[in-house]
């Protein structure tokens, strides 16, 4: 059996904002629990969030426990296997966001190191039957005022997405009422919210070839503010 897992080495987690619960009697209940954030201080958040099972789990990299793909690889024709010379990687494995309301360029960069078998041995040299390759790509990005539901806060600020030639790397602007961009202690009220997903393509000829056993990839997520 082949085991396939995301290790999550660096990123900024915190508890997830929406959470939902159910139970079962007689009568069936369900509670859907959903929180504002409050932007009355200096504040900036970054998230990790599964795209696997659709069920937008936070990611707590505090306990290092790793992303299962093992099923979603072993399917017929898993929109996850393709040829990573050639195919653009369109299906969403995790997706992160970051939150905040300070004025100031920034940006998140993703890195992901190839699928490699577990040896006990750190210096063990690894041959091409025990890694397979992938391709990723920063998609479907987005930007937006959490109360204001644009890109201009009630109060002056404006956020904007960059263009950036590195498809693993997504950079956002956010100006102040002074028209300032650079990080000067300036907030706003309300709450910019930047999301993204990673879309990750594995070599479909790296994993049939490669030997049984329980493969990692490291992940990392890094946030810069300047």
């Amino acid at each position: 059996m082949k085991r396939v897992l995301l290790l999550f080495l660096t990123i900024f987690i915190t508890a997830p904002i929406f959470s939902a619960s159910s139970s079962t009697s007689d009568t069936t209940e369900f509670r859907i629990s959903a929180y504002k954030i409050l932007a009355n201080e200096p504040y900036l958040k970054m998230y990790a969030v599964s795209a696997l099972n659709y069920n937008l789990d936070s990611i707590d990299t505090s306990t290092l426990i790793p992303l299962d793909m093992t099923d979603y690889l072993s399917v017929l024709d898993s929109k996850y296997l393709g040829a990573v010379a050639s195919d653009i990687p369109s299906e969403v494995l995790f997706s992160f966001r970051v939150e905040g309301n300070v004025a100031g360029q920034y940006s998140v960069t993703v890195g992901m190191s190839y699928f490699r078998k577990q040896f006990s041995d750190p210096e063990h040299v690894y041959q091409d039957d025990e890694q397979v390759r992938i391709s990723y790509k920063v998609v479907n990005s987005n930007v937006v005022f959490q109360t204001a539901n644009t890109t201009s806060s009630e109060d002056g600020f404006v956020v904007s997405l960059n263009e950036d030639a590195d498809e693993n790397r997504l950079t956002w602007s956010v100006e102040d009422d002074s028209g300032n961009k650079k990080m000067t202690g300036r907030y706003s009220d309300d709450i910019w919210i930047t999301r993204a997903g990673v879309a990750v393509v594995l070599d479909k000829q790296d994993y049939e070839n490669c030997q049984y056993g329980l493969y990692f990839s490291d992940v990392t997520i890094t946030l810069e503010v300047g």
